[in-house]
Order: structure tokens, then C-alpha cells, then sequence
């Protein structure tokens, strides 16, 4: 007969493998990538500025990666001026909100923290338009992904992408006057 203490002790250990083996899954860079993605595609379909900005990490520049959209060099300055033109697209867009479809067709996590992803996106309205002269879809997209934070975190944003082409809509510049 096991003694029950030994019992204990057994189940104890075999929880404490079992959330360690769950926690280094979880934090995998295929998980969450994955996530990061979903996040995205989520806040946009319910129009929420904070949710697709909750996907960007605080690192982000702005004026770097939409030349056309933002004017402020600070980063701060930045954050705020894409809630107010994320806010004021959604607005436009209540109606008909947008529908971002996606695949990960390629992760590189060779250099640790970033990875660099490569997706396919398509990005439409619930209706089927594609807004901004987007024309077709993102083919194997280049992402960089890096955690928000420090060892114990596990959720990725986006830091880095390659340069998407879009119009900048008329409604977003006759809203802002």
C-alpha cells in the first residue's frame, strides 16, 4: 500500500508537469501568432479601435510603416492619432463592418524574439467590397511579431510589417475637418 502522503506528493508533481507543459506550449510562437491574428481579425469585425491597437506592440511606429496617415513623430502622439482614425473608420464602417481573413503561411522563429511571420490577409466588408484600393488580397505578407512584454509573457503584437498600400478614404479626411 502507497502511503498517502507519497499520493499527494505524486499528484502535485504530476500538476505542477502538467501547467509548466501547458505554459511552454502556450507561449509557443505558433500559438501565438496564431492569436495575434485572431485578436485582429476580432476587433475589427466589432469595430474596435482599442482591440486592433491592443495587437500593436507599444514599439510600433506609425509614422513609419503609414506615411500617409500619420503626421506626429511622437510615439505617444502616434497611439493616439490611430485610435482617432481607427474610431472615425469604424464609424464610417458600422454598417458594414470589416472582415479580416487570414493565414500564416510561414513563421521564422530562427532569431528568438521577433519572429517574423508571413501571412496571407484579405481585408473586405461584411458585404464583399474591398475598401482602400486594396485591390487584392495580402500575399505572404511580411510580419514582425515580438511579446509585449518581458519572460512570463506570453501574447505577441505586431512591431514591424512591410509597407501595405492603401487610399487614404476621403470620408476619414472630410470627418477630421
Amino acid at each position: 500500500m502507497i502511503d498517502p502522503r507519497v499520493k499527494n506528493v505524486g499528484g502535485v508533481a504530476a500538476a505542477l508537469i502538467l501547467m509548466i507543459g501547458w505554459w511552454l506550449w502556450f507561449r509557443a510562437p505558433a500559438v501565438q501568432t496564431q492569436r495575434v491574428f485572431v485578436r485582429l481579425s476580432a476587433a475589427a469585425e466589432k469595430g474596435d479601435p482599442g482591440g486592433v491597437l491592443g495587437c500593436i506592440h507599444r514599439d510600433y511606429d506609425f509614422a513609419k510603416h503609414w506615411p500617409q496617415f500619420f503626421t506626429s513623430d511622437a510615439a505617444e502622439g502616434q497611439r493616439a492619432e490611430a485610435l482617432r482614425l481607427l474610431w472615425m473608420l469604424f464609424t464610417i464602417q458600422r454598417e458594414n463592418p470589416f472582415v479580416i481573413t487570414w493565414r500564416i503561411d510561414d513563421l521564422d522563429v530562427s532569431a528568438g524574439d521577433p519572429v517574423v511571420v508571413h501571412a496571407t490577409l484579405s481585408i473586405a466588408t461584411r458585404s464583399g467590397q474591398t475598401p482602400f484600393g486594396l485591390g487584392q488580397r495580402l500575399e505572404r505578407h511580411r510580419f514582425v511579431l515580438q511579446r509585449k512584454g518581458g519572460f512570463l509573457t506570453a501574447a505577441y503584437a505586431i512591431v514591424g510589417h512591410d509597407l501595405i498600400g492603401l487610399d487614404r478614404p476621403a470620408e476619414v479626411d472630410q470627418a477630421g475637418e
